[in-house]
């Protein structure tokens, strides 16, 4: 984390006495340590959200802006974010009415959403199918509905990664909500049809292993033969779908050291990668038969 980030998380703790003393709590209790530690956040969060910390932090930040034109908030013109560290980040966020049939997507991290107002807050909860691995995508799962909430004003709900799914859902004119999410608990997000509430893809939440997905792919459309070593070890990297990406380029940097990747990858942990592997050695058996 930047040195400018800490600044401002420090500066907007020390103007807004009611986060500084979330942040105080919140470090308190998951230095605790223990899977459980951000879930017994909640009552912290509550306290957050019924006291005067959003109305606090807006004059605050618009008196900083006034006063320094170059200071730019991470925002947008829908959403602030107050905290994002290694272990919890904290979003206000103006939230609008639900698309109908946007597609439903799976908890990467805990979640406690909170009401600042004025309009309520409609959540949606669907729940994952239990006994699942996260990192094995299978079509057949499907969620089941398990009801909605209507939240008001200083009122908070949490959502456990790897058991809901949630859609939120405001009023017309948008209702700010804070969302106060703990670090990743899941590698990868399913995406899940509304309508059917079937299990369409997945996807990474991590995107440093997102960036490298995709830079190994490039490297190898590009010919670049100096990375092959770095390619190499990526190839032992701990998400399944960056090992894949390196395979695959490797095999066609390199195809003898490739060919011998892809022989160890038929143990590889992952189901995905074990098949991949097995069915690319019969293709290129295959191919070399018929030669």
């Amino acid at each position: 984390m930047s040195s400018a980030i800490v600044d401002l998380v420090l500066w907007r703790a020390e103007r807004v006495p009611a986060l500084g003393a979330f942040l105080r709590d919140v470090s308190n209790e998951l230095s605790s340590g223990g899977p459980g530690a951000f879930l017994a956040c909640g009552p912290i969060f509550e306290e957050l959200v019924q006291s005067d910390a959003v109305r606090d932090l807006v004059r605050a930040e618009i008196e900083r802006a006034a006063e320094d034109p170059l200071y730019a908030p991470p925002s947008t013109s829908e959403a602030m974010s107050i905290v994002d560290v290694r272990d919890f980040c904290l979003l206000l966020k103006r939230v609008r009415p639900a698309t109908p049939g946007e597609e439903l997507q799976s908890l990467s991290e805990h979640v406690y959403a909170g009401v600042v107002g004025p309009g309520r807050l409609g959540v949606d909860i669907y729940g994952e199918a239990p006994g699942y691995n996260n990192e094995v995508f299978d079509r057949t799962r499907r969620l089941r509905a398990e009801g909605a909430l209507s939240l008001g004003p200083g009122e908070v709900a949490g959502f456990i990664s790897g058991e809901h799914v949630v859609q939120f859902d405001g009023p017309p004119e948008g209702t700010l909500a804070l969302f106060f999410m703990s670090g990743a608990v899941q590698r990868l997000r399913w995406v899940y049809d509304a309508s059917t509430l079937q299990a369409v893809r997945a996807h990474a939440c991590n995107r440093d292993e997102s960036r490298l997905e995709f830079v190994a792919a490039a490297l190898s459309e590009l010919g670049a033969t100096e990375a092959i070593p770095a390619l190499d070890r990526l190839c032992a990297h701990p998400a399944h779908f960056v090992r894949w990406s390196a395979l695959r380029s490797l095999l066609r940097l390199d195809f003898d050291r490739g060919i011998a990747r892809l022989t160890e990858a038929q143990d590889d942990d992952h189901p995905h990668v074990r098949n991949g592997a097995k069915r690319a050695l019969a293709r290129l058996e295959s191919t070399r038969t018929e030669a």
